[in-house]
């Protein structure tokens, strides 16, 4: 009976090492699909400077303006960013849609980009190019 009650004991603990093993290496998949950084990453801490110059590139303002059409709606046309102009036909609906949505919100509210926004909008891409977007909406009350 002894015997009995060790082997189980040591099956439980087995089970709950196994169980937390996929645990852990399923919150290190988390972590990495959320763009933290691996431990092999986080120990590189050499310095990186090689001399050699680099250039910034100054931040293009927007001069996109809200336009009331007659149906009382509200559109936005904006120039779509070049890292979203390379997606593939189907993700660059929904990835340049989302965008436009949040400028769109932006514009509406007066929020600095990154700011908190307060409002329900209801909305759709209207148009789209392939440089350009309008994003046609209202705030939902």
């Amino acid at each position: 009976m002894k015997l009995l009650m060790e082997n189980w004991r040591e099956y439980l603990k087995e089970d709950q090492n196994e169980v937390e093993e996929g645990l852990a290496s399923k919150l290190a998949l988390g972590a990495a699909l959320a763009g933290a950084a691996s431990p092999a990453m986080a120990q590189d801490t050499g310095d990186t400077d090689t001399g050699e110059k680099t250039q910034q590139v100054d931040k293009t303002e927007d001069t996109s303006e809200i336009v009331k059409n007659d149906d009382g709606s509200y559109s936005l046309t904006l120039d779509i960013p070049s890292h979203l102009q390379k997606l593939m036909p189907s993700m660059k609906r929904t990835f340049v849609g989302n965008w436009a949505r949040e400028k769109f919100a932006e514009k509406m509210s007066g929020a600095q980009s990154g700011g908190t926004i307060d409002l329900n909008i209801s909305g759709r891409v209207s148009t789209m190019t392939a440089d350009t977007v309008t994003f046609t909406g209202n705030i939902v009350k």
